[in-house]
């Protein structure tokens, strides 16, 4: 009898800029409040924070795992530290894998694991436990992938998207030691647009389906938090549903406690709406992260992202005219840089006086355009799934050499949150961006501390490779 589920957010392989707010993800503590309602008893491990014990693997009738492409190892790591323990107990643990990598390789995950969902699991998880204890049919959980008779049987996933009003108000008690300075909100899924990087459309779809602001109100309500997140991948694409939302909350400022401020995802295109900055302004917004991703309008075309860099432009300065911060993330490493790219993008970010920023290596995502691209161009040259957290160079650029691109990125972090820069910030009373900037600049210095040996190995492979093209084009 499967009673007791235990759900684990394995740790990311590396720490970068993200690294000082530890927020679960929402998807994982929506299925364990799912769970908990249908008379489950759950408990959730966010290894960011809390370890895995012996403890709670003898406590557990099923471990299920949510991961990414760079969690996965980590998964299939804590998933084996699961079965080494089944020797202590009347019956094995049935192990899950969910989540984005699962969703795209599933038969990978099956090795470590005795069952995938993929997609989106809120409709089908529930009845996956009931069909464990023998209330329902494994070949009828949509999305389930499993071994029957040492063959791979995959499930049709559910062609309709799960309907966001049906979802519960997340339980985050159920996060073993977890004090959120942050609240996290989910108000949507999907994204209309499609990047070629993205794999958020891959795996939630380009519809983009809305949660009621009623609900969305409800979720603010159950928040003990001075700040809230909203974790939607594109918070305003809505933009008459986010105003509605925006006005519930101004009005409605009693229903959401201590609530003082709000900060979410958007796209640059956001400054052509000046109503709806002025009522983010009014509502408490005071960080938007903004997934800029280049200022070279080739590389902009190439990623799909239906924006220029005038619009860039004007949304910085539209929202900074509202003294709202800008965390905008930047993508290198596609077929249009090269190694000016570098210079001109740490000029303009500095110049536009972003707060912060994330400059990012284009990683080919499994489920993603780009890694099918890159797979039939043969220029993938990792397939160490903990390497992909955008913070490595796992692929052949085009323009310069794989050492190039990952030097490029770290020399432009450390440009960027140089002491000097931050020294700026606070002699003009910008306390919470230097202590952001200063927290960057640790970062990045610990990353390359902790990486010295692999950059080294690339920076002698890219000169012994350079050599090699040199001689070869001699001789021809």
């Amino acid at each position: 009898m499967i009673k007791n589920i235990l759900l684990i957010e394995p740790k990311s392989p590396d720490f970068n800029i993200y690294s000082m707010y530890k927020l679960p993800r929402i998807g994982l503590v929506i299925l364990g409040t799912l769970a908990e309602q249908a008379g489950y008893n759950v408990r959730i491990i966010y290894q960011e924070i809390t370890e895995l014990r012996r403890e709670h693997i003898l406590w557990a009738d099923l471990v299920g795992f949510s991961v990414l492409t760079a969690t996965a190892p980590e998964g299939f790591r804590l998933a084996r530290q699961v079965q080494s323990l089944d020797s202590e107990k009347d019956v094995s643990t049935p192990i899950v894998f969910g989540g984005v990598h699962a969703t795209f390789c599933p038969e990978e995950c099956l090795n470590s694991s005795d069952y995938v969902i993929r997609g989106e699991a809120d409709k089908s998880f529930v009845p996956f436990l009931d069909a464990l204890n023998g209330t329902g049919d494994l070949a009828e959980i949509r999305g389930l992938c499993r071994q029957v008779h040492g063959e791979i049987v995959e499930n049709p996933v559910y062609k309709q998207r799960t309907d966001m009003n049906l979802l519960p108000v997340p339980d985050w008690t159920l996060v073993e030691h977890y004090r959120p300075r942050i609240g996290a909100v989910m108000t949507s899924r999907g994204c209309p647009y499609d990047c070629s990087f993205c794999s958020v459309t891959a795996m939630l779809g380009r519809k983009y389906r809305m949660r009621s602001v009623d609900n969305v109100m409800k979720d603010l309500a159950a928040m003990n938090t001075k700040s809230v997140f909203f974790y939607d991948d594109h918070f305003t694409a809505n933009r008459n549903r986010t105003k509605e939302l925006l006005r519930r909350i101004i009005s409605g400022r009693g229903l959401t406690h201590n609530i003082k401020t709000f900060s979410a995802q958007v796209r640059a295109d956001i400054a052509d709406d000046p109503e709806l900055l002025d009522l983010m302004q009014v509502a408490g917004f005071k960080t938007l992260y903004i997934g800029f991703e280049s200022i070279n309008p080739e590389t902009l075309a190439l990623y799909n992202k239906k924006q220029t860099v005038h619009d860039i432009k004007r949304s910085i300065e539209e929202i900074h005219k509202r003294k709202i911060r800008i965390h905008g993330m930047f993508v290198f490493g596609s077929d249009a840089d090269t190694l000016e790219t570098f210079k001109t993008t740490i000029r303009f970010a500095a110049t536009a006086s972003l707060e912060s920023v994330q400059f990012l290596i284009l990683t080919p995502f499994p489920g993603t355009r780009q890694y099918d691209q890159f797979c039939s161009e043969k220029r993938i040259l990792s397939t160490d799934w903990s390497e992909y957290d955008a913070f490595n160079t796992v692929f052949k650029p085009k323009n310069m050499t794989p050492y190039q691109l990952q030097k490029g990125m770290l020399e432009s972090m450390r440009k960027f949150y140089s002491l000097l820069r931050t020294l700026k910030w606070l002699i003009k009373g910008g306390f919470t961006v230097a202590g952001i900037r200063l927290y960057g600049l640790t970062t990045l210095s610990l990353w390359k501390l902790v990486n010295r040996k692999k950059l080294r190995f690339m920076n002698r492979n890219s000169r012994l490779l350079y050599t090699f093209s040199t001689k070869i084009t001699k001789e021809v």
